[in-house]
């Protein structure tokens, strides 16, 4: 038996332990739950000025309705064209002064699609946003359903979230919210109707 290994093969083995526990790790905490996985989409339903390319104004984006929780505006609301995730523009939301939440959303017709399971994915990005988050959601009847939050500053990455739809559904409102201090941005959102 021998007792006594060289040391470049030990380095070698604890080098390797330390990568496989790395990936084991970052699989295990990913706030995604839909990362990584296979999705199989069914259909693919419309949604307005998805990608944030048609002009608008300040707090007026085609498509989409803006809204905070009362009181003075709080909230500077705009398309973005200086750093977008594709295509011209992105949505950007900042919080000027405290407030609840601030929000962007739509109604969408879902009526072929009542009893199935509806996927909201888009990309976003944050700065200095609080703890409560940047988050993306769907509203269904008896509940809404939300994405992890996106706190801190981050870089371009895709956010999803899924619900099974009511049988007796006609139409989801989806959209996100500020819940705290920062600027998010939201760009190319996609809603599909996929596999459970």
């Amino acid at each position: 038996m021998e007792r006594y290994e060289n040391a470049g093969e030990v380095a070698l083995k604890i080098r390797f332990a330390g990568v496989v526990a790395a990936l084991f790790l970052a699989a295990c905490g990913n706030p995604d739950p839909g990362a990584g996985v296979a999705t199989r989409v069914i259909a693919k339903i419309d949604v307005a000025n998805a990608g944030f390319e048609e002009p608008g104004a300040a707090n007026r984006i085609p498509g989409w309705t803006l809204s905070q929780h009362a009181g003075v505006a709080a909230y500077e609301m705009t398309e973005d064209e200086t750093t977008p995730s594709a295509g011209r523009a992105s949505f950007r939301i900042r919080r000027t002064q405290p407030q609840v939440f601030g929000l962007l959303f739509q109604e969408v017709p879902i009526d072929a699609y009542a009893g199935k399971t509806l996927e909201l994915s888009a990309m976003a990005r944050t700065a200095d946003v609080g703890p409560l988050g940047w988050v993306l959601y769907i509203d269904v009847p008896g509940g809404r359903e939300t994405a992890t939050p996106l706190t801190g500053t981050t870089d371009w990455r895709a956010v999803r979230v899924r619900v099974k739809v009511p049988a007796d559904t006609h139409q989801v409102s989806i959209g996100a919210m500020l819940l705290d201090g920062g600027t998010g941005w939201l760009d190319d959102v996609k809603l599909n109707v996929v596999e459970p």
